[in-house]
């Protein structure tokens, strides 16, 4: 009823009816694939696809369908400028409802952190289980902002030298984005092992180290701990995320498709 002259697909479910209409009314469309490994509607339609925008190589995706221009990050987000405070800022998050088992990795390795003396404070995004994170924060008298949830992920964005994290695409894309050094802990039940594909990615470019899930009991802290008694490592860290991300990205799509649409 629209007959729309372009169909931006952004790689979910949603986008394979739309993705097989624009074929059948032979309407341009593009797709955004924001992990190293497609996901099963991109591979599907990205054949036909004009083009399928991505932060780089993508496996599953055909080379010649492929504008490396990065993924869109929100416009909140703000230029990262490495923290200057006396004190190392760790952020910690496992997604929107927070992640077990990186929680209990970190509360694991409290004694650890405390030996550390003054040196280091967190920000943890823990979901339910906030309130009894934040209780074993204040038993071993570790500084630390305890949420349970947060949209204003650009000020703890900002305040952090060091990123805990799961390794989804759009996660990757604010932490290369805003040059951010990570310890990444891919969810070994993703779809296709995705995110260890993008974790791995990152690893090999030297802007983040990977604890697998069964190693976060044993090494989660130990890591931490090498980043931070290493700050030529830490600041190596930041500078070859910033390389890997683009800031930009939503500017550079929109530009693109309107190209697209002036061809059309």
């Amino acid at each position: 009823q629209i007959k729309p002259n372009l169909i931006v697909g952004l790689g979910g479910y949603g986008s394979w009816s739309c993705g097989i209409l624009a074929q059948k009314y032979r309407i341009p469309f593009v797709l955004l694939e924001s992990n190293r490994v497609a996901g099963k509607v991109v591979r599907w339609l990205s054949n036909q696809a004009t083009a399928v925008y991505t932060p780089g190589p993508v496996q599953g995706i055909p080379e010649s369908k492929i504008r490396p221009l990065g993924i869109p990050i929100r416009p909140s987000l703000c230029k990262k400028n490495l923290a200057t405070q006396n004190a190392c800022t760790i952020l910690v998050m496992g997604g929107s409802q927070g992640a077990h088992c990186i929680n209990q990795g970190i509360i694991q390795h409290l004694p650890l952190f405390k030996a550390m003396g003054t040196s280091i404070r967190f920000i943890h995004l823990a979901g339910k289980e906030a309130p009894s994170i934040q209780a074993a924060y204040q038993t071993q008298g570790i500084e630390a902002e305890v949420y349970a949830f947060t949209s204003d992920m650009a000020r703890l964005y900002q305040a952090s030298d060091l990123v805990i994290a799961r390794a989804g695409g759009s996660t990757l894309a604010e932490l290369t984005a805003l040059g951010l050094p990570s310890i990444l802990i891919p969810l070994a039940s993703a779809a296709d092992h995705h995110q260890e594909a993008n974790a791995r990615f990152l690893e090999a470019c030297g802007a983040s180290l990977v604890v697998e899930e069964h190693e976060v009991s044993q090494n989660l802290g130990p890591t931490i701990q090498r980043v931070l008694k290493d700050k030529n490592l830490l600041e190596n860290m930041a500078m070859k995320a910033q390389a890997q991300g683009n800031p930009n990205a939503s500017q550079d799509i929109a530009q693109d498709l309107l190209r697209l649409l002036a061809r059309r």
